[in-house]
């Protein structure tokens, strides 16, 4: 008995250790994939979004899930929301989290009763998340910009 607990502990710190360092990839693989994002919209590199750049990012973020250039972001375009984190998603076999996190943010931003999101909705409602982050003045950080409840959800989903 002695030895088959033994057994069962060496086994179990074996799980343990080969999950931990798999975890703290995907981790920094998310974090990478958001800085990526944070970075190519911090303009003036000094390690924050002022105003003027969120509105950039959200006015891109609009672009990118506006397809057909209608200046109206349909339910079926608001599907490409990636914010770099849908390949991750792919990798990880996570597409259907990632699916359903874009589907709450959808529902939360048209109320679950519009067919679109305009820019200025989507502006509204980006925005709203990213400054409702505590802490949150003039300016946001990276750290704060993770924890904004839209990329917070989309990039719990692919963990």
């Amino acid at each position: 008995m002695d030895s088959h607990w033994r057994t069962m502990i060496a086994a179990a710190a074996v799980v343990v250790a080969t999950a931990l360092p798999a975890y703290a990839d995907k981790t920094e693989e998310i974090d990478a994939a958001l800085r990526t994002v944070f970075r190519s919209n911090d303009a003036n590199r000094d390690g924050v979004l002022d105003s003027a750049e969120i509105t950039h990012f959200i006015d891109d973020l609009f672009a990118a899930t506006d397809t057909n250039s209608d200046r109206l972001v349909s339910h079926g375009e608001f599907r490409g929301l990636s914010l770099n984190l849908l390949p991750l998603a792919q990798k990880y076999g996570r597409v259907r989290q990632y699916a359903a996190a874009r589907e709450r943010i959808w529902r939360r931003w048209t109320l679950g009763r519009r067919k679109t999101l305009s820019a200025v909705n989507l502006q509204i409602n980006a925005k709203g998340e990213l400054f409702a982050v505590p802490g949150v003045g003039q300016t946001v950080s990276f750290a704060q910009f993770k924890r904004a409840r839209f990329i917070r959800d989309l990039a719990a989903s692919v963990r």
